[in-house]
């Protein structure tokens, strides 16, 4: 199982492909199988694509700190990547 230590935490992370970089950020409580088969597949084999768990999701290690921005302590591992979210709730 792949891990990545950013900031002391480990996160889960599945990645395919090569190329330009792309983070795959899910909606709060979704894992890296969230995003989909189908989806994953349309992205090609072209793009270094990282899809991860947050932490305390899946199998990424918990944390105590609730008020944590992982994206941006993924852009701190891999600053050259894209980044590509989705939101969890409802719409405003």
């Amino acid at each position: 199982m792949p891990q990545a230590a950013v900031d002391g935490i480990s996160l889960f992370y599945e990645r395919h492909g090569a190329g330009e970089p792309v983070l795959l950020i899910q909606g709060m409580s979704g894992t890296h199988l969230a995003w989909g088969e189908a989806f994953m597949a349309g992205l090609g084999d072209d793009l270094d694509v990282v899809a991860y768990d947050h932490r305390g999701v899946g199998d990424s290690m918990p944390e105590t700190d609730p008020l944590t921005c992982w994206a941006s302590r993924w852009a701190a591992w891999s600053p050259r990547s894209s980044r590509c979210a989705t939101r969890s709730g409802s719409a405003r």
